[in-house]
């Protein structure tokens, strides 16, 4: 499913003539389970190693995690703040914590590809 998603940002950024190399990616939600604590076995890992790979400025936003943990994603850690939701060229919902603003969200980001079906609008996409 990593390789899915994936395959997604990069043909939702190709829609919008953004190569994934050079493009912003904030990663939400990055633990395993709904409102965990826990990156065990989450897929959110192989996800951020793929767009790294590509060339993407992979970021990762959540507020269950602690940032010493965060540091396994080989990511830097940001708060899911409007000006980082903004500032992103894909902003991808991995896990919908209760935590996350999901309207901010989807009032704020240019493209969003929703892997919960959690938001709706133009700049949306669901997996």
């Amino acid at each position: 499913m990593p390789g899915y998603v994936v395959q997604r940002v990069v043909q939702g950024l190709g829609k919008r003539g953004l190569p994934v190399a050079g493009s912003r990616v904030l990663l939400l939600g990055l633990t395993y389970k709904y409102n965990a604590t826990d990156l065990r076995n989450s897929p959110s890992a192989r996800v951020a190693e793929l767009l790294v790979g590509l060339g993407a400025d992979v970021r990762g936003a959540d507020p269950n995690v602690q940032e010493s943990d965060l540091g396994k994603l080989n990511v830097p850690r940001v708060e899911a703040s409007p000006q980082e939701v903004a500032a992103a060229d894909a902003v991808v919902l991995l896990m919908d914590h209760t935590r996350f603003d999901l309207p901010m969200i989807q009032e704020h980001a240019s493209y969003v590809l929703d892997c919960r079906n959690r938001l709706s609008g133009a700049t949306v996409e669901t997996l």
